[in-house]
């Protein structure tokens, strides 16, 4: 987890295939809100490949750059054989 400002970005999180669909990596990302609202963050960034897991659990595409990913977005597998989104979660 990196933080700017009152911004984070959540770098990696990941279940072994054979441990998956037990709600174990929900577990990891709402408490990783939990934690980091403990922080007073406002945002949480991510960048994504399995985009509509994290949009069940509230993150938005981001539209625009977001500093956190620069070097993915200058890597020269970025959208030819990696497809990660850039998303975001707005803390209330």
């Amino acid at each position: 987890m990196f933080k700017v400002d009152s911004n984070f970005s959540i770098e990696a999180i990941a279940v072994n295939k054979k441990y998956r669909k037990n709600g174990l990596g929900k577990k990891l990302i709402i408490e990783s809100i939990k934690k980091i609202k403990q922080l007073e963050g406002k945002i949480i960034y991510l960048n994504s490949k399995e985009p509509l897991f994290f949009e069940n659990l509230g993150f938005e595409y981001e539209q625009g750059k977001v500093d956190f990913f620069e070097n993915c977005l200058n890597c020269s597998e970025y959208n030819v054989t990696c497809f990660p989104k850039v998303m975001k979660y707005q803390i209330e």
